[in-house]
């Protein structure tokens, strides 16, 4: 990954919730993300990103309510890598 972002991406995401597990209708949950990546249309450069994380989940009347926080990993070394950061995410709305 350099400045210009990725031409050709490829991600999978796993992720298990625990319902009705809190009050208030809140729901712990669990990932997992993993990406691949390349700066040429349709060639991947052996680059694996993979960030575990944990989260909470509410289901309000306007709509999904969603904190999470992951760490990011990767298998190649770069001198200053943005997959290997702590990232923490509140979002709102419809998932997809």
């Amino acid at each position: 990954n350099d400045r210009r972002g990725f031409s050709t991406f490829v991600y999978n995401g796993l992720e298990a919730r625990l319902g009705k597990l809190l009050p208030f209708d809140l729901q712990p949950l669990i990932f997992i993300d993993h990406a691949m990546g390349g700066t040429e249309p349709g060639v991947l450069t052996g680059a694996s990103y993979w960030a575990p994380g944990v989260g909470l989940r509410y289901p309000s009347l306007i709509g999904v309510v969603r904190a999470t926080f992951a760490r990011g990993f990767t298998n190649k070394s770069f001198t200053r890598d943005p997959a290997s950061n702590s990232q923490f995410f509140i979002t709102l709305g419809q998932e997809l």
